[in-house]
């Protein structure tokens, strides 16, 4: 049986550039995104969205909310 709980780390991705695209229009300097925790690859994410993030020059850490993974996100001074 194939386990179905794991993120898509390319669509996530892609949408985490739409974000910072967003934040950097908006001229805004955090962004929370929320994803679903407990993901079977959720490692793997934090560690491709976290290089992403930083490659475009912003930092991010992660924490938990009520079942859910959220990313905060900000400029980097």
């Amino acid at each position: 049986m194939e386990n179905s709980n794991k993120i898509d780390i390319g669509a996530e991705l892609e949408r985490i550039k739409k974000d910072l695209r967003d934040m950097e229009e908006a001229g805004v300097d955090q962004i929370f995104l929320d994803f679903f925790a407990g993901a079977e690859n959720e490692r793997e994410f934090l560690i491709a969205a976290r290089a992403l993030i930083k490659s475009r020059g912003y930092a991010a850490v992660h924490e938990y909310d009520d079942g859910d993974l959220v990313l905060i996100v900000r400029k980097v001074a």
